[in-house]
């Protein structure tokens, strides 16, 4: 198992970010997993998958957030 720490930095005076991804299952790396000292809210468009937070698994799909 492979847990890289994320080193995208916020600015303190904005300190959110709005983005979108799209994700193919080629994107997929079951043994990867990235970490990151601030909150991140995700809503799923389309699709399916699972999410792993703090090692706890969580199927998602559309609509899920």
């Amino acid at each position: 198992m492979i847990i890289i720490k994320d080193t995208k930095k916020l600015k303190p005076e904005y300190p959110f970010e709005i983005s979108e991804q799209i994700l193919k299952k080629a994107d997929n790396c079951e043994d990867s997993f990235h970490w990151h000292s601030f909150f991140e809210i995700t809503y799923i468009y389309k699709g399916c998958g699972n999410y792993y937070v703090n090692g706890q698994k969580y199927d998602v799909d559309q609509g899920t957030s």
